[in-house]
């Protein structure tokens, strides 16, 4: 893992032709009106289960570098890894993410190698899935840019993530390969305890 300051994730973005925002949430766009579709978190029994919770974690993040080996970028909302608060829950995220090297206060990114994709995915769980959507705030989301830029994922707390993109082709590749390992279910209300239904009806399939 190596930690990337706010001027070395802005070459990234611009090298990649994303755009840059200057105000919050800081950070790189897929222009302003960004292609997005919604998968929710696997919830079957109204509750994440953790096991199933890394499964989709690891899956979606292999899944969004598209074939590429060029390892991602890990993006808290607006480049802060902030100190939230003094709860049990933000006290275990803090020491998950202090053990994998990223210091509170720090301002920028964390850069995973493909073989590092666990530790990248704990620190997606630290982040994001420690907290709910009761719990969590905005400040709690989190990004993963694969290094090819053709495509983002942000995990939120309020049951979904979002997958990200200027054109329709990388989503539709994700989308079909993510369906291909087996997370087809998730779109079946039936089968998931699923908070925004409409999120899934307006995006790519």
């Amino acid at each position: 893992m190596q930690l990337i300051d706010l001027a070395g994730l802005r070459s990234w973005a611009e090298r990649h032709s994303l755009t840059w925002s200057g105000e919050y949430p800081r950070g790189p766009l897929f222009g302003p009106n960004p292609i997005q579709f919604a998968w929710p978190w696997p919830r079957p029994q109204g509750w994440t289960r953790s096991w199933w919770l890394a499964d989709f974690i690891i899956a979606a993040v292999q899944t969004s570098a598209l074939h590429d080996p060029g390892g991602w970028y890990i993006w808290p909302n607006d480049g802060r890894w902030r100190e939230i608060g003094n709860t049990t829950d933000y006290q275990v995220r803090n020491a998950i993410l202090a053990g994998l090297g990223i210091p509170l206060g720090f301002e920028g990114a964390a850069h995973f190698e493909t073989t590092e994709v666990a530790a990248l995915a704990a620190a997606v769980f630290a982040r994001c899935f420690m907290m709910d959507d009761s719990v969590g705030t905005v400040d709690d989301h989190v990004y993963v840019f694969p290094d090819h830029g053709r495509l983002g994922l942000y995990f939120v707390d309020e049951e979904l993530t979002w997958v990200l993109a200027a054109t329709r082709e990388p989503l539709e590749q994700f989308n079909q390969e993510f369906i291909g390992l087996g997370w087809g279910w998730l779109r079946d209300e039936s089968r998931n305890d699923l908070a925004f239904p409409g999120a899934l009806e307006d995006g790519v399939v």
